[in-house]
């Protein structure tokens, strides 16, 4: 699934030069998709994470930031 999602989706994406391959693969893993990731406004997340904690899910963090722009590609750094 990874190289087929990499196939299908690196077009959309830009990364680092210097990002190592096999960490760049981790982006295009099928098993971070659906319900292990998920989008939430800004301004609620740390609220949802507290909530997530309270109820015993102590793995959830905030790996991320999305920013507007003019592209309609994904920047990884």
């Amino acid at each position: 699934g990874a190289y087929r999602n990499e196939t299908h989706y690196s077009d959309f994406c830009i990364f680092k030069k210097e990002m190592p391959a096999v960490e760049k693969m981790l982006y295009f893993d099928p098993q971070t998709s659906g319900g292990l990731l998920l989008s939430v406004n800004e301004k609620k997340a740390k609220e949802l994470l507290a909530r997530l904690h309270d109820r015993g899910i102590e793995k959830a963090e905030i790996i991320a930031k999305v920013f507007s722009g003019d592209s309609n590609k994904i920047t990884v750094w």
